[in-house]
């Protein structure tokens, strides 16, 4: 399926630009969910290609999915305030004036349906943006309203940003995990529906008057919440801009600390080091025994549902470093007889340089949830504590560790 011109163009930015990823997705998906423009964006498209980077291992999924997640529910919240104040003045507006039949379809929706429209709603068409307005018109209880916002939009993110994970699978995967994909299914709706019925009988209590100021004060907090992962973000860009000038010489940056920065979270420290070719630390790897990971696609994922599954079957966690992907992952088993842990070493490239590399030795083992989902988990490392494989053993540095390139 071709893309067009102006959407491929957006994706060829973003995989240049990752570090501006997030707030490119926040704004999208915000803005098509806003009621006065969000039936001229085609934002299912839109996310859908971001996922495409997701799966690619271009872009983290889990920051891009809270990034959608805050988008949408930002969006809905402020069209159920526009609808909550302006009442049938707001279909006089533009582009609502421009497109009644969407309008009148929102309507009539809303009335079949009642307050399960804005959990239904969110995943059908042109009336996705309309209906919040709706609620908020037909004097839904605001903190109703913002309960059931929360819960579709929680559902809704990984909705539209992770289709290809099941599109793309092979069908022995796909039939391995059929049951498990079938049952997490079935307990996500059940306590989504609890959590809107139980919470829904409290707010019964709660008087309007009350409720209509609440509304503001969620919205105010929800968008100084995104201005914070804003200022984290860029404290991180700031970071990795710190390190590129502080590493102008091989010698300076042996010696420099680095903590790892995947964006809105700092990482550990990354005490590794090597200086050279990339290709000669890879031989050396192998030569020694180490088996060499590499990032799968979306639909290798699904491997995370398998019954029993070991490391090896199971693809690498996406790791950036100041918004680049690993480089290396090399990994290798303390105890053959064990396939469930293992210790793993990963690399990035060094900002500016095609020759500087930091990394970061993990203890990784297969962490679950009530044996539904399985996945690897990475613990940070000291390498003066590990029995590292003859011939790959880093040399110490001062405080970090580095591989010596060969003679």
């Amino acid at each position: 399926m071709s893309l067009p011109g102006w959407l491929q163009a957006l994706i060829d930015w973003v995989a240049l630009h990752p570090e501006s990823a997030g707030i490119a997705i926040f704004i999208i998906s915000a803005v098509e969910s806003l009621a006065l423009i969000g039936i001229l964006i085609p934002g299912v498209l839109i996310l859908f290609a971001f996922g495409t980077l997701v799966g690619a291992g271009v872009l983290p999924a889990v920051p891009v999915l809270l990034w959608a997640f805050a988008g949408a529910v930002l969006g809905d919240q402020i069209s159920f305030w526009l609808g909550w104040n302006l009442k049938e003045r707001l279909w006089q507006i533009w582009p609502l004036s421009r497109y009644p039949q969407f309008v009148g379809k929102s309507e009539r929706f809303f009335t079949k349906y009642g307050p399960a429209s804005v959990f239904i709603g969110r995943f059908i068409g042109p009336i996705r943006p309309v209906i919040p307005a709706m609620a908020g018109m037909s004097n839904m209880p605001p903190l109703k309203f913002t309960l059931v916002n929360l819960t579709s939009a929680a559902l809704w993110s990984p909705a539209y940003l992770l289709p290809g994970a099941v599109l793309g699978a092979s069908m022995q995967v796909a039939g391995a995990v059929a049951a498990k994909m079938a049952i997490l299914m079935v307990l996500l709706g059940a306590l989504s529906y609890l959590w809107v019925w139980g919470s829904s009988r409290f707010l019964i209590r709660v008087p309007t008057a009350v409720q209509g100021s609440s509304i503001t004060l969620f919205t105010s907090a929800l968008i100084a919440v995104v201005v914070w992962l804003a200022f984290r973000s860029s404290s991180a860009q700031l970071a990795c801009e710190d390190y590129a000038h502080s590493v102008h010489n091989p010698a300076q940056f042996l010696q420099t600390n680095i903590e790892r920065q995947g964006g809105i979270v700092e990482g550990a420290n990354m005490p590794l080091r090597y200086v050279g070719e990339l290709e000669d630390l890879l031989v050396r790897a192998g030569e020694s025994g180490l088996t060499l990971v590499e990032y799968g696609h979306a639909a290798d994922y699904l491997r995370w549902l398998l019954p029993e599954p070991t490391l090896d079957d199971m693809p690498p966690r996406v790791r950036l470093h100041c918004y680049q992907r690993t480089a290396l992952i090399a990994r290798w088993y303390e105890d053959d007889s064990n396939d469930t842990e293992a210790w793993q070493v990963r690399l990035w490239p060094q900002q500016d340089s095609d020759r500087l590399w930091v990394g970061q030795l993990e203890r990784l083992e297969i962490r679950s949830f009530f044996g539904l989902v399985s996945w690897p988990s990475g613990t940070a490392a000291k390498p003066a504590e590990v029995d590292w494989p003859a011939g790959f053993r880093p040399q110490p540095v001062g405080n970090n560790w580095q591989w010596l390139a060969a003679p």
